[in-house]
């Protein structure tokens, strides 16, 4: 019989996920619903008004994340601080703790 593996989350790790996630839902419902309804000056300049839209709201998100990740920086304890952001910026192959790839970055 296999054993499952079972991950084990301190409150402090479910935290972080819960308003991450929040912040997330809460950027693509402003994608998903506003976006496609948004249009300024009639629908002259319609490819202009959608891009400016997009990535205004796309640079408030990353900004809001990351200062977002900086404020939980601060109130984290150390251990609970190095398991999470070894989490988001290394992967586990074969054992050994590897950086993203350049490319893994953006998924």
């Amino acid at each position: 019989m296999d054993a499952v593996a079972v991950k084990v989350q301190t409150k402090e790790e479910r935290d972080f996920y819960k308003i991450a996630e929040r912040i997330s839902l809460l950027y693509l419902g402003i994608i998903l619903l506003i976006y496609p309804f948004y249009f300024r000056n009639g629908y002259f300049d319609i490819l202009q008004a959608k891009f400016s839209f997009f990535w205004i709201s796309s640079l408030a998100y990353s900004a809001i994340m990351t200062l977002f990740l900086l404020l939980y920086a601060f109130t984290l304890k150390k251990e609970e601080r190095n398991r999470i952001y070894t989490k988001l910026f290394f992967r586990v192959e074969d054992g050994r703790k590897k950086p993203f790839l350049s490319t893994d970055v953006f998924f």
